[in-house]
């Protein structure tokens, strides 16, 4: 299970609080990489940029490029947003072919 700790950067948000930073264990981290890289080989595969699919699915480009990094934890609506773009009828099957 993920775990959230405090930066000792200095950084704080907007509403000041320390940033706070998600650990995920080496299996959680192992599979966000296998999710990102498939992601990523999927929209490769259709022929378009990573740009250009993130915006034609308005998504963030950084946010999109952190999920294919494997450095972002990915909402249930981001997955779903990301499978339909790709020609996915659910987010079941998407991450069939993914995993």
């Amino acid at each position: 299970m993920p775990k959230l700790i405090t930066l000792n950067s200095g950084k704080k948000t907007v509403s000041g609080k320390p940033r706070k930073k998600v650990v995920y264990d080496l299996a959680e981290e192992a599979e966000l990489r296998k999710i990102g890289k498939g992601i990523a080989r999927l929209i490769m595969d259709s022929q378009i940029s990573i740009e250009r699919f993130a915006y034609e699915n308005e998504l963030g480009k950084g946010h999109l490029s952190r999920i294919i990094r494997g450095q972002a934890d990915i909402k249930y609506c981001t997955l779903r947003t990301i499978s339909k773009g790709l020609g996915f009828k659910n987010v079941a099957s998407f991450l069939e072919a993914v995993l």
